[in-house]
């Protein structure tokens, strides 16, 4: 098995049942998405079709994605995104694993820019506004196409339910809100 790039980790594995399924599918028609791979050979998006692949006895094709940090993020969040059926509880449990991506790249911009927005010189009204505003929650819920509010609840279920709770939102047989409502 190949190193998992933490973006790709962001997202669930299949049930067992759907990935022996896919297993199926490669064993009688051969992997037809390569996996896809960092420049470091992490897995960025292709862990469930590289572990089918080894359970079909299938030998896995690779390809080297050459994006920056970022573009790796945003290519593990489109092809998971609108390739995985994944409801609105379960996408806001992976928001609240992008949102530390998202302050990240905040802290980032803010050293490049000077510090603290308080330390900064005015700026002229003519200027565009800038690319990146608005609260690293509501960032990755906007990412994950649910609101900043439900990031906030799954945030509650991950520190305050237990681990049968938050792996039942993850799979998908309990919605974060009923979730957060047992965690309180």
């Amino acid at each position: 098995m190949s190193e998992h790039h933490p973006y790709a980790d962001l997202f669930p594995m299949m049930a067992a049942a759907q990935l022996q399924e896919l297993a199926g599918d490669i064993k009688a028609h051969g992997l037809r998405v390569p996996i896809k791979r960092d420049k470091r050979g992490r897995i960025l998006d292709g862990r469930n079709r590289e572990a089918a692949c080894r359970m079909a006895g299938v030998e896995p094709r690779y390809e080297t994605f050459e994006g920056t940090d970022e573009e790796e993020l945003q290519l593990v969040q489109s092809e998971n995104l609108h390739r995985r059926h994944l409801n609105a509880s379960q996408r806001s449990l992976i928001a609240t694993k992008l949102k530390p991506i998202y302050e990240q790249q905040a802290k980032a911009r803010q050293i490049a820019a000077g510090g603290k927005k308080k330390n900064r010189k005015a700026v002229p009204v003519n200027l565009p506004a800038a690319k990146e505003k608005g609260d690293a929650r509501d960032k990755a819920g906007a990412a994950m196409k649910v609101s900043g509010r439900l990031v906030s609840l799954a945030e509650n279920v991950q520190a305050k339910a237990i681990s049968k709770i938050v792996a039942a939102v993850e799979s998908g047989d309990l919605t974060v809100s009923a979730a957060a409502a047992v965690a309180d």
